[in-house]
Order: C-alpha cells, then structure tokens, then sequence
C-alpha cells in the first residue's frame, strides 16, 4: 500500500546566525542557466524547505533578498550527483558554519514537488508542458527536518527569515508561485511539535552566553 503520510518532527527555530560570504544575484543564475544549457543540457536541482516549529506553528526558512525577492536553499546539481547528495552539499554551503565542528546535522525528508523550467526565465511549472520536450531546468522540492539545535550561517547579502505556512499560503505576489504553494505541498505530511520548552543555557560561536529554547519533541 502507498504510505501518503509521513510524520516529520518540527523543531524550534535555530537562534544563532553568522554571515558569511554573499551569493550571486537571480540574473546572474539566469545567464549562467543558458551557458550550461548549451553546453550540458537540462540542469537539475534541488532546494529544501527547513522546517521549525514557532509560535505554536510550523514555519519553513526562505532567503530574503532586498525587500521583495524570496528563494529557497538550494540549487543545481553536479554530472553524477544523486539528489540528497547535491543538497547536502547545497545545505552546508548555503547555511554551514565554516567550522566543520558546527556542522547540522541534515535529516532529508521526501520529495514534495517537481518543477520544469521551459525557457530562460523565472517561470516553473508543476508539470511539463505538453509542447516543451526539453525543459531548461527540473526542480525538486525537499522537506529537511532541522536539528534540535544548531548554528547557521548566513550569506552576507541574504537574509535568512522563518515564515509561517498561513502567511505563505497562496501569497503569489509576495512570496512567488512556488514558495506560494509550500502549504499545499506540505499538506499530506503530518507534523510532529513539541508541547513543552525547556530553557537550556548554551555558548555562541564568541563565547558569550546566550540562552535558547529547545524543543522537546515527542
């Protein structure tokens, strides 16, 4: 029997960030997307929804850029690459500390969406169109369980935000058809929070004490 299903455990949200270098722009991938394209064909990539528990309510991490463009974690692909090894890779570069000591400890849930990229542009589809036979770009979408705790660190042009599934629901202008649609993809899982916080004393990456809540997670 097909399980549709599946439990994911959300965890409170990760308190301590550092910036680090900045990453390129949304035209500059574009531009980069038609080179590869001539040279390699199709181009496959994966992005991760993180999930954390906030407020009572489960919240996906997205990139801010500026103050009106929003992205996933994530990006494409090397020759040979399987999906969870690609983001993984993509994870430890986009949101892992230098210090392979502060490393997270990724947990890659499932596969909750698939998009094609038909031309040189910001368009993706759920589906590939009946007159395209050679998309540009296959996305996948996958659900990461993050660690109870843990330090990140954030690209210096990024900001990294915590947004609540009711406020990305069906917010195209906003958030854009894809993130837009993270509630609906989310929907068949069943989310796992915790009722309970415990108050846990801890060090941040300049040996100043802070304090965090930890989730305690059934």
């Amino acid at each position: 029997m097909l399980e549709l299903s599946r439990s994911i455990k959300a965890l409170g949200l990760p308190r301590r960030f550092r910036l680090t270098h900045p990453l390129t722009d949304d035209e500059t991938r574009l531009e980069r997307l038609r080179e590869e394209y001539a040279q390699k064909g199709i181009r496959h990539s994966v992005d991760a929804l993180p999930i954390v528990y906030e407020h009572g309510h489960p919240h996906v991490l997205i990139f801010q850029i500026g103050m009106s463009y929003f992205k996933l974690p994530g990006g494409r692909l090397r020759p040979g690459e399987s999906d969870h090894e690609g983001l993984l890779r993509k994870l430890d570069t986009n949101l892992s500390p230098d210090d392979a000591k502060l490393k997270p400890d990724w947990k890659i849930g499932p596969c909750v969406a698939k998009y094609y990229r038909p031309g040189f542009d910001n368009m993706l589809y759920p589906y590939k169109p009946a007159h395209i036979e050679r998309p540009k770009e296959i996305r996948k979408l996958y659900v990461i369980q993050m660690p109870e705790k843990c330090y990140l660190s954030v690209p210096s042009n990024y900001k990294l935000i915590a947004v609540p599934l009711f406020e990305l629901h069906d917010h195209v202008q906003r958030y854009g058809p894809v993130i837009a649609q993270v509630p609906t993809m989310l929907s068949r899982l069943d989310f796992v929070m915790a009722e309970g916080i415990q108050d846990t004393k801890d060090t941040d990456m300049d040996g100043v004490k802070v304090e965090e809540k930890g989730m305690v997670v059934r």
